[in-house]
Protein backbone atom coordinates (compact mmCIF):
# COMPACT_ATOMS: atom_id res chain seq x y z
CA UNK A 1 0.00 0.00 0.00
CA UNK A 2 1.10 3.50 -1.11
CA UNK A 3 1.20 6.37 1.66
CA UNK A 4 -1.79 7.71 -0.15
CA UNK A 5 -4.11 5.19 0.22
CA UNK A 6 -3.29 4.42 3.82
CA UNK A 7 -4.36 8.44 4.28
CA UNK A 8 -7.15 8.01 2.79
CA UNK A 9 -8.12 4.83 4.94
CA UNK A 10 -7.01 6.31 7.87
CA UNK A 11 -9.34 9.74 7.30
CA UNK A 12 -12.11 7.65 6.21
CA UNK A 13 -11.88 5.67 9.68
CA UNK A 14 -11.64 8.87 11.25
CA UNK A 15 -14.44 10.06 9.61
CA UNK A 16 -16.77 7.45 10.54
CA UNK A 17 -15.51 7.52 13.87
CA UNK A 18 -16.65 11.29 14.41
CA UNK A 19 -20.31 10.52 12.92
CA UNK A 20 -20.66 7.81 14.98
CA UNK A 21 -19.71 9.57 18.45
CA UNK A 22 -21.65 12.40 16.98
CA UNK A 23 -24.94 10.02 16.26
CA UNK A 24 -24.37 8.35 19.75
CA UNK A 25 -23.86 12.10 21.50
CA UNK A 26 -26.91 13.06 19.67
CA UNK A 27 -28.49 10.33 20.72
CA UNK A 28 -27.68 10.45 24.37
CA UNK A 29 -29.11 14.37 24.29
CA UNK A 30 -32.29 13.47 22.96
CA UNK A 31 -32.75 10.75 25.16
CA UNK A 32 -32.01 13.24 28.05
CA UNK A 33 -33.90 16.14 26.62
CA UNK A 34 -37.17 13.46 26.58
CA UNK A 35 -36.73 12.30 29.99
CA UNK A 36 -36.28 15.91 30.87
CA UNK A 37 -39.11 17.24 29.16
CA UNK A 38 -41.64 14.19 30.35
CA UNK A 39 -40.64 15.26 33.78
CA UNK A 40 -41.75 18.95 33.43
CA UNK A 41 -44.76 18.32 31.63
CA UNK A 42 -45.42 15.88 34.58
CA UNK A 43 -44.86 18.00 37.34
CA UNK A 44 -46.16 21.34 35.38
CA UNK A 45 -50.12 18.43 35.15
CA UNK A 46 -49.80 17.31 38.92
CA UNK A 47 -49.59 20.87 40.04
CA UNK A 48 -52.08 22.05 37.67
CA UNK A 49 -54.47 19.15 39.01
CA UNK A 50 -53.27 19.56 42.56
CA UNK A 51 -54.74 23.51 41.70
CA UNK A 52 -58.02 21.93 39.87
CA UNK A 53 -58.79 19.78 43.01
CA UNK A 54 -58.11 22.70 45.68
CA UNK A 55 -60.29 25.20 43.48
CA UNK A 56 -62.75 22.09 43.58
CA UNK A 57 -62.66 21.62 47.52
CA UNK A 58 -62.68 25.44 47.90
CA UNK A 59 -65.59 26.24 46.03
CA UNK A 60 -67.60 23.17 47.39
CA UNK A 61 -66.95 24.64 51.15
CA UNK A 62 -67.99 28.03 50.05
CA UNK A 63 -70.89 27.21 48.86
CA UNK A 64 -74.01 26.86 51.48
CA UNK A 65 -76.41 24.40 51.09
CA UNK A 66 -80.31 25.16 51.76
CA UNK A 67 -81.25 21.47 51.65
CA UNK A 68 -79.55 18.56 53.68
CA UNK A 69 -80.54 15.87 51.17
CA UNK A 70 -78.68 17.84 48.53
CA UNK A 71 -75.86 18.58 50.47
CA UNK A 72 -75.73 14.88 50.83
CA UNK A 73 -75.76 14.12 47.34
CA UNK A 74 -72.90 16.73 46.73
CA UNK A 75 -70.62 15.41 48.88
CA UNK A 76 -71.43 11.72 47.77
CA UNK A 77 -70.03 13.02 44.58
CA UNK A 78 -67.24 14.35 45.51
CA UNK A 79 -65.72 11.56 46.69
CA UNK A 80 -67.27 9.93 43.55
CA UNK A 81 -64.62 12.57 42.04
CA UNK A 82 -61.64 11.75 44.08
CA UNK A 83 -62.03 8.41 43.47
CA UNK A 84 -62.16 8.92 39.62
CA UNK A 85 -58.99 11.02 39.31
CA UNK A 86 -56.87 8.85 41.50
CA UNK A 87 -56.71 6.01 38.48
CA UNK A 88 -56.51 8.73 36.00
CA UNK A 89 -53.37 9.57 37.30
CA UNK A 90 -51.93 5.93 37.72
CA UNK A 91 -52.58 6.11 33.97
CA UNK A 92 -50.86 9.01 33.07
CA UNK A 93 -48.20 7.92 35.28
CA UNK A 94 -47.57 4.05 33.66
CA UNK A 95 -48.73 3.54 31.03
CA UNK A 96 -49.34 5.33 27.20
CA UNK A 97 -50.56 4.30 24.18
CA UNK A 98 -53.92 4.07 22.81
CA UNK A 99 -55.68 2.32 25.49
CA UNK A 100 -54.33 4.73 28.15
CA UNK A 101 -55.61 7.48 25.92
CA UNK A 102 -59.31 6.18 25.55
CA UNK A 103 -59.36 5.10 29.15
CA UNK A 104 -58.24 8.57 30.06
CA UNK A 105 -60.86 9.67 27.39
CA UNK A 106 -63.60 7.53 29.31
CA UNK A 107 -62.33 8.69 32.97
CA UNK A 108 -62.45 12.08 31.88
CA UNK A 109 -65.80 11.88 30.81
CA UNK A 110 -67.27 10.36 34.40
CA UNK A 111 -65.86 13.52 35.71
CA UNK A 112 -67.50 15.71 32.87
CA UNK A 113 -70.90 13.75 34.34
CA UNK A 114 -70.01 14.39 37.74
CA UNK A 115 -69.37 18.04 37.52
CA UNK A 116 -72.69 18.65 35.28
CA UNK A 117 -74.09 16.79 38.51
CA UNK A 118 -73.16 19.38 41.10
CA UNK A 119 -73.70 21.58 39.03
CA UNK A 120 -77.44 20.56 38.71
CA UNK A 121 -77.52 19.62 42.85
CA UNK A 122 -76.60 23.28 43.50
CA UNK A 123 -79.25 24.55 41.16
CA UNK A 124 -81.87 22.47 42.47
CA UNK A 125 -80.57 23.52 45.94
CA UNK A 126 -81.60 27.23 45.11
CA UNK A 127 -84.36 26.76 43.49
CA UNK A 128 -87.60 27.27 45.92
CA UNK A 129 -89.50 24.00 44.74
CA UNK A 130 -85.55 22.03 45.18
Amino acid sequence: MDQAAISSFISSKVLESKSSMLNKIDNLFSTKLNVFQKQISENHRNLSESQVARIEQLSQTSYTFNKTGNEEQHKANAKVAQKLYEPKDLLQDNFEGSIADELNTKISEGIDVKNHRQKLIKLADSSQYG
